[in-house]
Order: structure tokens, then C-alpha cells, then sequence
């Protein structure tokens, strides 16, 4: 299956550029990104994770305003997720066995790729059901945006991405 990840804009503020990815699947590109959906199915108020949702969309207009950094976030393997750990941060109190995870890819203080996720119900992201495709995926984006950046395919420039081509894509 030939799956397509494009990066693009979705949301700006002060210190970090949030991205997307919005795949294309066998020629045909999904109508909602990957956030889109992940903000679509638990931004909710009648959603049992709503609270859960309320507290990593804090957690993304914080950073946003002070700069993505490491505190936020829990490392994944090549990739993040969030909510941070509880008492990890003094900025926005997390819940203790918060369970809802966003993962994401930390490029730098200044730009963030956000991707999708769920409810985590086992111990180890790749062992759950509802995470794991969403944990690999962002995993996969963050291998492959790495070695974009060290062939010079792609280049960072503060909160902005440059590209050799007019969009930043690649085959995942």
C-alpha cells in the first residue's frame, strides 16, 4: 500500500508553528489531516476524554507562547507524545493516569509537527490497539523527516520549513 504524508501549516503562534500531516492512501488524499481528526472525535464536551483533550490543547497554547520545550512533552522513541508527565511541568497541571495521548514530533523549540492519537489502554504504545498505528506513524514521519534534514532535501528556518520542492511530502 503506497501511503503518501504530506507536512502543512495548521496552526501559528507566538514561539511554535504547529504542523500537520494529511496522508494520501492509494492515490487518494484523506479529506481531514491527521490533527483534524484527532481534534474531531475528542473535542467534544460530552466525550468522557473531553477533560483529558481540554488539558493537551492548554498544554499546546502554552508552548506555543513559551516554546516547545522538552518538559512538555514524553519521548516515544523518535517521536513524542503528549500530554507531559504530571508534575513534569509547572505550566499545566496533568491529570495522574491521564491516558489520552497526541503524538506528535518535536523538531525544534519553534516548530512541532502534531499527528493523531487516542486512548492509551496498555502499558507499551505499540502493544495498544487504539495508539499503536498512530505512535508508529509518528514515529515513521519523524525517521523520515530526520533524514530529509541531513540529505538537505528539507531545511528549518525558525518556525518555517523550506523545501527543494513546493511541498514537503514523502512516501512513508
Amino acid at each position: 500500500m503506497n501511503t503518501f504524508a504530506t507536512i502543512e501549516g495548521f496552526y501559528t503562534l507566538e514561539k511554535v508553528k504547529y504542523y500537520t500531516v494529511r496522508l494520501t492512501i492509494e492515490d487518494e488524499m484523506n479529506e481531514f489531516s491527521e490533527t483534524d481528526n484527532f481534534f474531531q472525535k475528542y473535542n467534544t464536551p460530552n466525550h468522557p476524554y473531553y477533560e483529558e483533550f481540554g488539558t493537551i490543547f492548554k498544554l499546546l497554547k502554552v508552548m506555543g507562547q513559551k516554546g516547545a520545550k522538552d518538559i512538555f512533552f514524553r519521548f516515544e522513541n523518535n517521536a513524542h507524545a503528549l500530554p507531559s508527565k504530571p508534575n513534569k511541568n509547572q505550566a499545566v497541571k496533568v491529570m495522574l493516569h491521564s491516558k489520552l495521548r497526541l503524538y506528535c514530533v518535536k523538531l525544534s523549540e519553534n516548530i512541532v509537527i502534531l499527528c493523531n492519537g487516542g486512548v492509551k489502554t496498555e502499558n507499551a504504545a505499540q502493544k495498544c490497539s487504539n495508539v499503536s498505528r498512530h505512535f508508529r506513524l509518528a514515529n515513521k514521519i519523524a525517521k523520515k523527516i530526520q533524514e530529509e534534514l541531513k540529505d538537505g532535501f528539507i531545511r528549518i528556518n525558525g518556525k518555517e520549513f523550506e523545501s527543494n520542492d513546493c511541498e514537503i511530502g514523502f512516501y512513508i
